[in-house]
């Protein structure tokens, strides 16, 4: 319950308050616990204060380096008794500025905040050093010109101060980084667990546990101890460390350097081995630590790499694609469980033996001849080739190759990755097949050469497929007059979608002259950007359009001869009427412009209303493709009637029936109308006039 309700409150917004409070009340402490192993007033054997400051800076930020202004000017002023004079101030200060300093900088040179590698150790261990040194020199000076502390004993005690630093730092800040911190979850780094979960973990650790005791009673206790056999700590050390790493490195240091502590509290130790004693202790926690983090950064590594082939073996196993690994002389040694399947065979009947069963007798030479090269190039190289399957049949495969080298550099194995394409060659061939046999020409053009055509291009243009490809320029085959055009339209086609076509004339080797409709695409052509050309023959529906507009021509001239005026209009897809072309006096008889004309509605507006049903029933026939010729009366511009006779002509698509177009030619017979009108009018009166007479 404590610990969580500390987690929760870590987690607050007020936590750093709190990581201040709860250090100022451990620095005294500790600063009480260090008096105990004190060499004069201000020395002592360790500091573990200054462990303990630097974990907070580092776990906590510069937010926090009040707290270490206000726990150093208390110890010094409260538990030293030096009075709150100027060089307590100068101490105090000068531990808060080194201490922040040095936290602000591990923080930004652990940016994962953990002592796992012996770099991170390294650094940790350089940064406090820096750190230490200066306070020791800065309090030393400081009490020197405060009159604590003789000239005479400057050195001693500027080196004792630094040393009780340094020590305290190597015990205690490892020990809160690694243990304290995580279950604190100050950063949400896991922690690991105090105790083994196994028998031979908790048999371990109680073996190393008695080690450490039994050092200590050999070092501080036995009769050994007038010899100071301080050395033989480095033995459980070094175990536990290449057992446990730094976890239990950091652990075995506390131990050891306590044990220490107290054996020379005790009087076990000669007074005057106190630097001994200081300098024993700081060897066996640097020892520990560069020791530890070597064997944890090592295992971080060994278990990465395992991870990472763990991950790249079950990628190879569970991947479809066949993957083997095979000598120079060709048996494997290794193969994946989709080769095993491919092949209908185990791994054990695979391994060992030449893979050269499989290929078909004409490709053994190649292979070897392949291998071979590869070897010594090193360059890797992709084929195809047919094998045979487990069950006998014939497969196209494609096998990429490539050369797997040893810890010397020297060409070991060689690795290949087959893929199955025998649905895509006999896709291709289908393919091939239906472009031999297309009746439309297509051509492929990469860097300014022929590469590919069909027969049916060769037909068009009547050069064969190797004098196609020899082409030095493959436009020399279009009409000079086309050729600039379409070298535009190859230029801009990949980045202009909306033209993709254009007519040329192209120039046969017989001489002759065809048309041709190209259309551009880009592609790809053995992977390589390449221009993709379709050619259609157009050239009888040129000659037809040809015809057709000489026939339109002549219509015209002849409807200007015999008609007032002719026109052409073209029906569109979306089923509305569009005028091609009008010949003739339409302006003199309508009174209308032909701008004017349309944007006053055309025909429907013009058209007498009596003599509309005899328009639409006239457009009827039209779609029918019935000509048709009728009278009809027009609304002048200015107003007066006109009578007009229509003739048209309608013409129907041969596949589809739909209408095309529609040729008309219209002649004003207003005079005509006029003129019958008036003999009409006359033989009525001829007729009232003879009724007269005989009567």
């Amino acid at each position: 319950m404590p610990i969580a309700w500390f987690q929760l409150s870590l987690r607050r917004t007020y936590r750093p308050l709190l990581a201040s409070a709860v250090y100022i009340v451990l620095f005294l402490a500790f600063d009480e616990f260090a008096s105990a192993f004190a060499i004069d007033s201000i020395v002592s054997l360790w500091y573990p204060s200054a462990g303990l400051s630097l974990a907070l800076i580092f776990g906590f930020g510069p937010v926090c380096a009040p707290a270490l202004m206000i726990a150093n000017l208390f110890s010094l002023s409260w538990h030293h008794q030096l009075g709150l004079d100027w060089s307590v101030v100068t101490i105090a200060i000068s531990h808060s500025l080194l201490y922040t300093a040095a936290g602000s900088a591990l923080r930004h040179l652990l940016p994962n905040r953990s002592l796992d590698t012996v770099q991170a150790v390294s650094r940790c261990l350089a940064v406090s050093t820096v750190a230490t040194a200066s306070l020791a020199l800065i309090a030393g000076t400081a009490l020197v010109l405060d009159g604590e502390l003789a000239w005479s004993e400057y050195t001693r005690a500027a080196f004792g101060w630094w040393l009780g630093d340094q020590i305290g730092i190597v015990v205690i800040f490892p020990v809160l980084i690694l243990h304290l911190f995580p279950r604190l979850q100050i950063w949400g780094a896991p922690a690991e667990p105090l105790l083994p979960t196994s028998l031979a973990g908790l048999v371990e650790l109680s073996a190393q546990a008695i080690s450490i005791v039994g050092t200590l009673w050999i070092v501080f206790l036995s009769p050994f101890a007038t010899q100071r056999p301080l050395y033989i700590c480095f033995l459980p050390l070094i175990w536990i460390a290449l057992r446990s790493g730094l976890s239990g490195a950091t652990l075995a240091i506390s131990g050891l350097s306590f044990g220490a502590m107290i054996a020379m509290a005790q009087g076990l130790f000669p007074i005057s081995g106190l630097v001994d004693v200081q300098l024993f202790m700081l060897a066996i926690a640097l020892t520990g630590l560069l020791l530890g983090a070597s064997v944890s950064d090592q295992r971080q590594t060994a278990s990465a790499l395992q991870a990472s082939e763990s991950r790249a073996r079950a990628i190879v196993q569970d991947q479809t694609d066949l993957v083997c690994r095979y000598r120079s002389d060709t048996s494997l040694t290794f193969v994946n469980e989709a080769y095993c399947q491919f092949f209908g065979r185990t791994a054990e009947t695979l391994l060992g033996q030449s893979f050269m069963w499989m290929a078909r007798a004409e490709y053994h030479q190649t292979i070897r001849q392949q291998i071979a090269t590869l070897m010594a190039t090193r360059e890797p190289f992709t084929d195809e080739s047919l094998i045979y399957r487990g069950d006998g049949a014939l497969r196209w495969m494609q096998w990429v190759n490539r050369v797997i080298t040893g810890p010397d550099g020297q060409a070991a194995e060689i690795q290949v990755v087959g893929r199955d394409i025998t649905e895509r060659r006999r896709a291709e061939e289908a393919y091939r097949s239906l472009v031999d046999q297309s009746l439309q020409g297509l051509a492929i053009l990469q860097q300014g050469k022929v590469v590919f055509v069909n027969p049916a291009f060769s037909v068009m243009v009547g050069y064969s497929y190797e004098e196609l490809l020899a082409l030095h320029n493959p436009t020399d085959i279009i009409d000079p007059a086309d050729r600039e055009r379409l070298v535009e339209l190859a230029i801009t086609a990949p980045h202009d979608r909306d033209r993709r076509s254009i007519e040329v004339r192209a120039d046969r080797k017989d001489g002759h002259q065809r048309w041709l409709q190209l259309f551009l695409t880009e592609t790809n052509y053995a992977n390589l950007p390449a221009l993709m050309v379709m050619a259609i023959d157009i050239t009888e529906r040129k000659e037809a359009e040809v015809a057709r507009q000489q026939a339109e021509e002549r219509y015209r001239m002849i409807s200007q001869m015999t008609s007032d005026y002719g026109y052409l209009y073209t029906v569109q897809p979306d089923g509305a009427m569009r005028r091609d072309w009008l010949a003739g006096a339409f302006t003199r008889i309508t009174g209308y412009e032909l701008d004017e004309f349309d944007r006053n509605g055309g025909w429907d507006a013009i058209v007498h209303p009596a003599d509309l049903p005899i328009v639409l029933a006239n457009r009827r026939q039209m779609s029918q493709g019935i000509a048709g010729e009728n009278d009809i009366r027009i609304r002048h511009k200015d107003g007066s009637i006109r009578w007009l006779r229509n003739a048209t002509r309608p013409e129907l698509d041969p596949a589809t029936g739909q209408l095309l177009r529609v040729y008309g030619a219209v002649q004003d017979i207003s005079e005509r109308k006029q003129a019958e009108e008036t003999r009409r009018s006359i033989d009525r009166q001829i007729q009232e006039t003879q009724k007269l007479e005989s009567i």
